[in-house]
């Protein structure tokens, strides 16, 4: 789950409890995906985009050639 602020929270147990994961930037996000356990995807306003690979505990920041909001991603 993402939010506003660059809050990414992240389930193990199907969603009983949330754990929330370092984020780097105080950013608004829209939408979030992973295609396994580790590479994820977020996006927001201003065409924000990072990548994890390592299951959300780092972000990298992504260009993503727009500065229109994205509202949302789909990895694969």
């Amino acid at each position: 789950v993402v939010g506003n602020n660059g809050v990414v929270l992240k389930t193990k147990d199907k969603a009983v409890t949330w754990e929330l994961l370092p984020f780097p930037e105080k950013v608004n996000l829209t939408s979030v995906d992973f295609w396994d356990l580790n590479l994820g995807f977020v996006v927001g306003e201003k065409g924000v985009t990072f990548q994890t690979k390592d299951g959300g505990m780092t972000w990298f920041k992504i260009n993503s050639g727009t500065v229109r909001d994205l509202k949302s991603v789909n990895y694969g």
